[in-house]
């Protein structure tokens, strides 16, 4: 099975320079990777055409004609759109990816699987040395514990665990079948503030259809690169507004995704599941 790896991004070479690295070192060797840049940077340009010719995994490098603003969902769809692999993998540009990510994302990879990831919030004290010496030397477990960073449990590699009870979608390591996207027209573009329309949005639309999330705690594991809130209160709550509009209408493919559709009535399926608690996905 081939799996593309969509890395949403936004001005940080530096950041993707570890990530491509992580990517290097993967246990598996059938995946590209697409840059899907929200953003029309030449620096990022520049860096990704020299990743092309370093890197032995193809590299697709997509982005915006100008800086308009977070329209990461619109990327996103192109991304699927451009997509070659039939397993889709979504990482965040700030999220440094296990070496045995995408073979475990492979392996568990089902028609009606949301398979959702988890990360370890790197300290500042290591996300500065991983910086200062554009190395993944430093990301060593007890590099990353005397550091003091947090949610160290979700760094543990553990395949041979028993499976833990999923929990939501966390937009920065998560996959799912290319075909289970296009049924729902992708992702919702009408949501131009970061938070829920690319985790929670997709998953509950994702649900409807009769997917079921299936936990790969202790298998497909990211490093969170430290850094300050991207948004405040007041946009996540324009998010959160938009979202429980969007429940209420219950339109499962949406309007303004992969296809601009005309207006249409509520799409439901037979044996949907209840809507997501908002604490509980958060």
């Amino acid at each position: 099975m081939k799996a593309s790896v969509i890395i949403s991004t936004y001005k940080r070479t530096d950041n993707l320079s570890l990530i491509l690295q992580a990517l290097d070192r993967q246990t598996c060797n059938n995946f590209e990777v697409i840059i899907s840049e929200d953003d029309h940077n030449p620096e990022m340009a520049f860096y990704i055409s020299v990743a092309q010719k370093r890197h032995a995994f193809p590299i697709v490098h997509l982005s915006q004609d100008a800086d308009e603003g977070f329209r990461k969902n619109q990327m996103l769809n192109r991304s699927i759109a451009a997509a070659k692999g039939v397993l889709l993998i979504f990482l965040d540009g700030d999220c440094i990816p296990h070496p045995s990510l995408v073979e475990e994302y492979i392996r568990h990879g089902t028609s009606h699987r949301i398979m959702t990831g988890r990360r370890v919030m790197l300290h500042q004290r290591i996300t500065q040395r991983l910086y200062r010496y554009n190395s993944l030397q430093p990301l060593s477990l007890l590099r990353i514990i005397a550091a003091g960073s947090s949610h160290i449990e979700e760094g543990l590699y553990l395949p041979f665990m028993p499976r833990t009870k999923a929990k939501g979608i966390l937009g920065c390591n998560w996959g799912v079948m290319k075909e289970r996207l296009l049924e729902i027209n992708g992702f919702d573009e009408d949501y131009q503030q970061a938070a829920y329309g690319e985790d929670l949005d997709i998953e509950w639309r994702l649900l409807q259809t009769g997917c079921h999330l299936f936990s790969m705690k202790f298998r497909a594991i990211v490093y969170h690169l430290d850094h300050a809130a991207n948004y405040g209160q007041e946009e996540l709550k324009q998010s959160q507004r938009l979202w429980e509009q969007k429940r209420k209408a219950n339109i499962v493919a949406c309007i303004n995704g992969l296809v601009k559709t005309v207006v249409q009535a509520p799409r439901k399926y037979p044996g949907a599941l209840p809507l997501p608690p908002v604490a509980q996905a958060l």
